[in-house]
């Protein structure tokens, strides 16, 4: 077989593979970055959406930590407050009720730091933001088993980018300069191969740190 029958046969191979590795882990990819991209204006759409989570700016101290606490604990009898989250001063404190292990659950009191009102009582489990971020992280699915499917996508993902960055290399040295430019005035084909190609090895640097990084932190 000839050296050029050899290279033929190899990026068909590749081919392959950045083909369907795509397509089987697209749709995990769009989730991950839609409930991503939403998550991350989690604390302006919060603001927007959650009027208990601001109180109005008063000239006196906070109430001490142990009566913030106490009113809490009377809003869930039997639940044990573990932490105490204090945030701006026209913000409500939050007191967490956190328990991990057998019959786990989460809720959260608001109040207002300086008076001691109640201003919500919210099982956090039924929250649409952790609804999100049990998506972002897990994709729904138990956090075991969750964490093996996204960390095993994200190993997917970068064998992708790789195997994107060796179907980009340029051919020869006339090849080198359309590598790293798109042709705008192309045929829509041509231009959304040149999208694909072009942005896709600009960030595909990042992308492979990135998700290397993500796959190590999730496992």
């Amino acid at each position: 077989m000839s050296r050029s029958n050899s290279k033929g046969r190899f990026k068909k191979i590749i081919q392959w593979f950045h083909l369907w590795l795509g397509l089987a882990s697209g749709l995990v990819f769009f989730i991950m970055g839609l409930t991503g991209a939403i998550y991350a204006y989690q604390p302006e759409l919060s603001k927007l959406t959650q009027t208990y989570l601001t109180v109005k700016e008063e000239p006196r101290a906070y109430l001490p930590i142990s009566q913030l606490r106490e009113i809490a604990a009377k809003q869930l009898p039997g639940k044990k407050p573990t932490r105490i989250i204090y945030y701006a001063k026209d913000r409500a404190v939050t007191v967490h009720f956190i328990k991990r292990g057998s019959d786990p659950y989460y809720w959260a009191v608001f109040l207002n730091p300086y008076t001691g009102e109640v201003l919500k009582t919210r099982n956090m489990d039924t929250e649409f933001f952790r609804f999100i971020l049990r998506g972002h992280m897990y994709l729904w699915l138990p956090q075991q088993i969750g964490k093996v499917v996204v960390a095993t996508c994200m190993i997917i993902f970068t064998v992708i980018v790789i195997s994107g960055l060796i179907l980009w290399w340029p051919r020869h040295k006339n090849a080198r300069k359309s590598s790293y430019s798109i042709k705008w005035g192309a045929s829509p084909k041509r231009l959304n191969y040149d999208l694909h190609k072009v942005l896709g090895f600009y960030a595909s640097w990042v992308l492979v740190f990135y998700y290397c990084y993500r796959a190590c932190l999730v496992l």
